[in-house]
């Protein structure tokens, strides 16, 4: 991932995938289609994709912040769990209206940014029809509410 700043002082985030590697291919292409689908500051916002070379790029607005485990983790402070809990449904929410079920949302995948909660990677994401799963089959799919509650226990603890 590269960061980098365009003309008008906007940053941006440039990711670079060899489409000769079909799996990151695939991965790349996945990640592109949710991008398209989602409008919602949850999200970073998609600005413009296409083939470079031997390589794809996809470009997103730049996302200031930290992972929330990194931060929870070294601040060793309780966050607001209300506040947490509605940017965490609002994330479920905005992934089931654009027809995308998520098998990781983890404090990992979440960035801090000033005043919201971002998830960035789609790693694990698929749509809901599933007609765009690689990922392993024996992947655990936990209900949504519980996996909410476990990353609320992560934090809680790690703080």
């Amino acid at each position: 991932l590269w960061r980098a700043r365009i003309e008008g002082g906007q940053e941006i985030a440039i990711k670079l995938i060899d489409v000769l590697d079909k799996r990151a291919e695939m991965q790349v292409t996945r990640q592109h289609e949710f991008l398209m689908r989602l409008d919602s500051p949850r999200f970073p916002k998609l600005i413009m994709h296409g083939r470079l070379g031997t390589s794809y790029a996809l470009v997103s607005e730049w996302i200031e912040g930290e992972p929330l485990a990194l931060l929870a983790g070294r601040l060793r402070c309780r966050f607001n769990t209300q506040w947490l809990r509605s940017e965490l449904d609002g994330i479920r929410t905005a992934l089931v209206d654009a027809g995308i079920r998520h098998r990781d949302i983890h404090e990992r995948n979440l960035t801090f940014a000033p005043g919201r909660l971002v998830l960035s990677n789609f790693d694990w994401a698929c749509r809901s029809d599933e007609t765009n799963v690689f990922t392993p089959a024996e992947l655990p799919q936990p209900d949504d509410s519980v996996a909410l509650t476990q990353i609320l226990g992560r934090i809680a603890r790690a703080a």
